[in-house]
């Protein structure tokens, strides 16, 4: 018997290499103006990114370019809707890695109503509701790990100190339209590769596991996992390997839609904490503590022993992790962190000591973690146990 569940709507898709050509002619179905939001440099001051923009303009429309750099926080979204409102665009593209891609959701979607967008975010203890109305809006991933063109939400960084990462969200920011063109993601370093695939890995098997997963998102994130562990190591190893380029870019498409349908566990968690208080990339906290996360989640349902269907995920979720047919379910299960700790290693991704994080902030990033959709209960003192191993 299939239980009761919900599914959100997901962005109409155009995916596969080089279908970034067709991306003119597809923007003018949407109208004659638009905001193009990029990246620092990346896509603005490519060859591409020129010989895009000029063909736009020889069709007559009209642009207007916000270039955004590092993480986007609630401020910058304001300034940039000041200007704008006098005559704002009739869509807006974002092309670029997850945080260009969650600024363009929250600019569409705060073009369209009053106030700051510090009145609508999560956490806000006064948040508005935001109604849903926004800009037509096309998303163009450039990175393959958040997902970010397939999701309900624009993760921000919150006005004052400490910047704590909190989300503008509803079910209509899903964009109208994703372009995932595999050939944009080439010329990511192999640092922010593997770390955003790591990101998208994360997300799959946390979606996979999640309290909140369904048949839907659970036969999506098994699929995505698959891509995604066949292909992150090469696509770092060799950036222009184009299958292995593809592969990620499908795993983390379907990683957007499984984390907006299913939810996300303690990694998330964590991460949101994390990202607040240091300068450390999102992606590295999820590669890093994914491993340590998991071996605490099957400890503590094994333990418990009153629900098997989450350590039957994670098995299976073991099975494609190790790349091995025919064992039993223990075999997987005590696998499957090792090899996901191996993984990060492989791919060089720093520990939390790296980037400033000591034995004595612990405690109280511990008590600040969120774990809403985790299949285990962890106390905090299992939280602070996972901290201090990967210090």
């Amino acid at each position: 018997m299939v239980d009761e569940f919900r599914f959100s709507g997901v962005p109409a898709l155009h995916f596969g290499p080089g279908v970034f050509k067709n991306a003119v002619s597809v923007v003018m179905k949407y109208g004659r103006s638009l905001l193009l939001v990029a990246g620092s440099s990346s896509f603005t001051g490519s060859g591409r990114g020129r010989g895009f923009v000029k063909e736009l303009k020889e069709k007559g429309l009209k642009i207007d370019i916000v270039n955004v750099e590092g993480e986007p926080h609630a401020g910058f979204i304001d300034g940039v809707i000041s200007e704008l409102r006098v005559s704002p665009p009739g869509m807006v593209l974002a092309v670029g890695g997850g945080s260009v891609l969650d600024a363009g959701k929250a600019l569409a979607a705060m073009l369209t109503v009053e106030g700051r967008t510090w009145d609508y975010l999560e956490g806000n203890p006064e948040m508005k509701a935001h109604p849903g109305t926004r800009l037509p809006l096309i998303a163009v991933p450039t990175t393959a790990g958040t997902g970010s063109e397939a999701t309900r939400n624009a993760v921000l960084t919150t006005p004052g100190e400490p910047r704590l990462k909190r989300s503008l969200r509803h079910d209509n920011f899903v964009p109208d339209l994703a372009i995932v063109d595999p050939l944009l993601t080439t010329g990511c370093p192999p640092h922010v590769t593997a770390a955003s695939g790591l990101d998208a890995i994360t997300q799959l098997l946390e979606a996979l596991v999640s309290t909140g997963a369904s048949p839907v998102t659970d036969a999506l994130a098994k699929s995505g996992l698959q891509c995604g562990i066949e292909n992150l190591e090469r696509a770092v190893s060799e950036g222009n390997d184009i299958n292995a380029r593809t592969g990620m870019a499908y795993a983390a498409f379907l990683s957007g839609i499984v984390l907006s349908n299913a939810g996300l566990g303690a990694v998330h968690g964590f991460a949101s904490v994390l990202g607040g208080y240091y300068d450390i990339p999102h992606g590295v906290v999820c590669g890093t503590l994914l491993g340590a996360v998991t071996r605490v989640n099957i400890g503590k349902l094994a333990a418990s022993e009153e629900d098997t269907a989450y350590l039957d995920k994670y098995a299976a979720a073991g099975m494609i992790v190790c790349s091995e047919k025919g064992r039993d379910r223990d075999h997987y299960l005590a696998r499957l962190a090792d090899e996901l700790d191996r993984m990060v290693e492989v791919l060089n991704i720093p520990r939390l000591g790296c980037y400033g994080v000591t034995a004595g902030d612990i405690t109280s990033i511990a008590a600040e973690t969120a774990i809403k959709n985790n299949p285990a209960s962890l106390t905090t003192g299992d939280l602070e146990k996972i901290l201090l191993s990967r210090l």
